[in-house]
């Protein structure tokens, strides 16, 4: 690729970090994942399983082994947990603290999109376009607020993209050791994740029309950082004697997860991701067909302009992620959340010149800066409402059993609702367990665990016409939802 600036770019590396696009980007970025996350309760299933968890790095000052609900838990590296604990020790025990570290990094995240179209020299106009494609991203944003780790994951294998197109601008060496840390830290995020970005930044460095030397200092350099991370991580665990739990995740998460599937309930299918795509990706899924074919096109036409190298970087970038999964038996859709800020960036590549010269004019930066701190200023003071409550008997049902004596754990039975929702948020905003009594179940437990006060939920339509005699010894002490929340005397 050439070095060559367009017309419409940022010419130095000060006035990139000074510009009006990317002043607008961070604002665009803070109003859709930071403005009201101090309203916004934990959010259910993972969100509220990793809130738990990094409660306990806190309360039991313990790094590693993950505990939940007492056991070990080794699905994943605890990079995410960690900085959920650093924002605990900050902040405090809280709900904006257990939030605050996915929306962070999703705000970071788009940050980083629009920075590498301008270290790129792809203009001010595909930055701000690049940035606004991914915050209108459906599963983009979901995956960024919902607690889970993706944002963390997305942010590191970004910041090392970045860090290999800057080593191209680069006569020092910095900018490899600084991709192969990033790259480390995805690792630590999310594990086989980062196997994608290290071998295709690899080719990159490698691949940039530098001299062989320079070619092979570079690689080395990256790989050196790698190998640094993973040798101060080896020693760690070696000083610990955790070997175990590693080999566990190794095993049991990596490995098994990969060849049967999550708990063996999924299967493979190449196309699952693409169908994902295809259901979900709109309105850029016609757009990103386009510059599918729009770069395709420039191999016949035998284009080999910086424009059309960068957009085969990030169509090659996003298609690994989803071809990799796909070929893998793991199916959740939010998997291939790190190919999002690929494609935006290969979008807004797409865009005709006219379109690029109206969102690269200085005053349409500002009004989107405008609007975006105009929201700021206005969803910080007004309790405007963020989110729909997935689980409103939590937060009803809160106050009353986290303020009693009463000991033990929180039983949950024939509720319509989903236990796994109510469970996992329940540890979080509980503090016990909620454990499920099952129909087969209901006469044994009633006999045998409940000898004293007990909190139990259960279906208000249910209790409504139950008959059982531990129905009739319960008090109804609060209904929310489906639920109604009983006190067993």
């Amino acid at each position: 690729m050439s070095r060559t600036r367009s017309v419409n770019t940022v010419t130095t590396s000060w006035s990139i970090w000074t510009s009006w696009h990317l002043r607008a980007i961070w604002l665009v970025g803070f109003a859709f994942f930071m403005v009201g996350v101090n309203r916004v309760p934990v959010p259910t299933v993972d969100g509220a399983v990793r809130a738990a968890m990094a409660r306990d790095i806190v309360q039991n000052h313990l790094l590693w082994p993950i505990t939940y609900e007492g056991r070990v838990f080794t699905d994943h590296p605890p990079l995410y947990l960690w900085l959920t604990a650093l924002s605990y020790k900050i902040f405090g025990l809280t709900d904006f603290a257990a939030n605050l570290m996915p929306r962070l990094f999703a705000w970071l995240t788009v940050a980083i999109t629009g920075i590498i179209a301008l270290e790129a020299a792809l203009g001010e106009g595909a930055a701000l376009a690049a940035a606004l494609i991914l915050c209108l991203t459906r599963d983009f944003v979901l995956s960024s607020v919902r607690g889970y780790i993706e944002p963390v994951l997305e942010f590191f294998i970004y910041f090392g993209l970045y860090f290999t197109i800057r080593q191209r601008n680069s006569r020092l060496y910095w900018p490899a050791a600084a991709a192969g840390a990033c790259v480390w830290l995805a690792a630590y995020s999310k594990g086989p994740v980062a196997l994608w970005p290290f071998l295709f930044y690899l080719f990159l460095f490698i691949w940039n029309g530098q001299i062989p030397r320079r070619r092979i200092k570079i690689v080395l350099t990256y790989l050196a950082a790698f190998a640094g991370c993973t040798a101060v991580w080896a020693a760690w665990v070696t000083s610990r004697g955790d070997w175990q739990y590693w080999h566990s995740y190794l095993v049991k998460q990596v490995l098994s997860s990969a060849l049967e599937g999550r708990d063996g309930a999924q299967s493979l299918e190449p196309t699952f991701f693409f169908k994902i795509l295809a259901k979900y990706y709109w309105p850029w899924l016609p757009l990103l067909i386009w510059a599918v074919y729009r770069s395709v096109r420039s191999l016949f036409e035998l284009d080999f302009s910086p424009r059309t190298s960068y957009a085969w970087m990030f169509l090659v970038t996003g298609l690994g992620f989803v071809g990799g999964f796909s070929l893998m038996k793991w199916k959740l859709w939010y998997y291939i959340a790190p190919a999002y800020p690929a494609f935006a960036l290969l979008i807004a590549l797409s865009l005709n010149p006219k379109q690029f010269a109206f969102l690269g004019r200085r005053r349409v930066a500002k009004g989107v800066g405008a609007l975006a701190l105009a929201w700021i200023a206005f969803g910080s003071v007004f309790p405007v409402r963020l989110h729909r409550e997935r689980v409103p008997e939590v937060l009803a049902f809160k106050e009353t059993i986290v303020n009693s004596p009463v000991p033990g754990p929180v039983w949950y039975v024939r509720d319509p609702m989903d236990h796994n929702m109510i469970g996992t948020s329940g540890q979080w905003y509980f503090n016990r367990v909620v454990e499920k009594v099952t129909d087969e179940q209901e006469s044994a437990w009633a006999s045998s665990k409940l000898k004293g006060p007990a909190w139990i939920i259960t279906g208000a339509e249910f209790h409504a016409s139950c008959k059982s005699d531990w129905c009739a010894r319960s008090q109804l002490i609060q209904s929310a939802g489906k639920s109604a929340l009983l006190f067993y005397k």
